[in-house]
């Protein structure tokens, strides 16, 4: 079971960036992209892909969210501010 979702865990952004590659408008795969960095603490990498997946659907809410988590709890709380207004 747990081989399972390490293997998960290390296929997940090969498949997301399949996904992308067939619909680069694709805001679930951005967001998902945004989440699995944030989870291996890549945090950069993580605002990178949530940006990507509000400019692709600015009706994404999920990714608004994350995207102001990252900010409150990893880079600055000001920025977070900004986001959560924007939601």
């Amino acid at each position: 079971m747990m081989m399972d979702i390490v293997g998960y865990m290390f296929d997940m952004p090969y498949l997301c960036h399949q996904a992308i590659a067939e619909d680069p408008n694709d805001a679930v795969q951005w967001h998902q992209l945004g989440v699995h960095s944030l989870c291996v603490r890549q945090f950069k990498t993580s605002q990178k892909y949530l940006k990507v997946a509000v400019a692709c659907d600015k009706d994404c809410s999920y990714a608004w969210s994350n995207l102001g988590m990252l900010y409150l709890s990893h880079i600055f709380y000001f920025n977070a501010c900004l986001w959560y207004c924007q939601v």
